[in-house]
């Protein structure tokens, strides 16, 4: 029986939409989105979660903004869920100037990130 080479976890920024159509529906999106990350090994960000933090204090749009491409800037890929969102578009176009890896969808970003053989940091 072989052993697996275990890789640091990538990284991963969750980009989907969030004030467009239901808030709920989004915010619950990117939640299943980062669930399926982790348990994939990946080290994923979901910055809909600062939902919660924006119902207990609200701050202005570019607080949020500038506070979540600091945390993109730290992250070496970009997984663009589907859904019409400006904000998310924005975000993949700065990622593309940063030399962010963008995908869109968890098959590619595996393709990417897991050859064969290979498990991730907080993959069982």
């Amino acid at each position: 029986m072989s052993r697996r080479r275990r890789k640091p976890s990538p990284r991963v920024y969750i980009s989907s939409p969030y004030s467009g159509g239901n808030k709920d529906e989004n915010v619950q999106r990117a939640e299943e989105a980062w669930h399926t990350l982790l348990a994939n090994g990946y080290n994923p960000f979901c910055p809909h979660l600062t939902h919660f933090l924006y119902e207990l204090k609200p701050l202005a749009y570019k607080h949020w903004l500038k506070y979540n491409l600091s945390w993109l800037d730290q992250c070496e890929a970009l997984l663009r869920l589907p859904g019409k969102s400006k904000g998310a578009d924005d975000e993949v176009a700065y990622a593309q100037l940063q030399g962010i890896k963008i995908f869109f969808g968890i098959e590619e970003l595996d393709a990417h990130y897991k050859p064969k053989g290979v498990v991730l940091g907080f993959e069982q």
